[in-house]
């Protein structure tokens, strides 16, 4: 049985789903948080997982195009609204276990599970540790962790990377993601940030994430992690 008590509200047009019910689960570690965010409506449930750096609010542009499906889709530890873990370890590996926790005490099994970047090698991990929960798979702009053949280094757009912190408005915050993501449209960039950033107590913005996990996230015990998870699946 799910924990959502939204599950059985009905949407009959597209306009309903644009603003999602807000629930807060337990994590998978003890006093630790995680905003989810769920789209109610009929049928077998879409779980989302975002990239990192963003939150679940990146789906809100195409949730009306699954209409009618319910979808849910969680904020991951350290981003958007869900707790950042006291001691910050790779998103990957915490985002497979806060994602059992949530199937579980949500009562989604089994999921039609997309992830995007990140959150596809959370998805991934995730139904080679449990594949009879998951009933179809969908990976966005991932894939199996494979030996990548040489290639340069990527620069952005402008020829340098845009600050992480301290925006003057979310318009400001807005023209950094055109740099970060130059063939993004420029009115989803615009729609999307003011839903990625929260603002500090001298006026100016920063985004809802835990900065430490910058430093986690290339890890090598990370890219061993996800290329066993790779090899379980595949």
């Amino acid at each position: 049985m799910s924990v959502f008590p939204s599950r059985a509200r009905p949407h009959s047009d597209r306009m309903s789903r644009s603003e999602p019910v807000p629930h807060t689960l337990p994590s998978a570690d003890p006093g630790l948080a995680l905003r989810i965010w769920e789209w109610p409506g009929p049928g077998p449930p879409l779980l989302l997982l975002h990239g990192f750096g963003m939150s679940a609010r990146v789906w809100d542009p195409i949730v009306p195009a699954l209409a009618p499906r319910r979808v849910v889709a969680p904020d991951a530890r350290g981003h958007g609204d869900s707790d950042p873990d006291p001691a910050p370890r790779d998103a990957t590996r915490t985002g497979v276990s806060d994602l059992a926790a949530l199937v579980d005490a949500a009562g989604l099994a089994p999921i039609t599970l997309v992830g995007h970047s990140m959150g596809a090698f959370v998805a991934i991990e995730f139904s080679a540790g449990w594949p009879e929960r998951v009933d179809r798979l969908v990976l966005i702009d991932a894939g199996p962790e494979l030996p990548p053949p040489p290639r340069p280094r990527r620069r952005a757009a402008s020829g340098r990377t845009p600050p992480l912190t301290g925006f003057e408005s979310e318009q400001a915050y807005a023209a950094a993601l055109g740099v970060l993501y130059p063939r993004a449209r420029p009115d989803l960039l615009r729609q999307l940030a003011p839903q990625w950033l929260r603002r500090r107590p001298d006026g100016r913005y920063e985004p809802k994430l835990d900065i430490r996990l910058v430093d986690t996230r290339a890890g090598a015990q990370a890219t061993t992690d996800r290329r066993a998870g790779s090899k379980r699946l595949w």
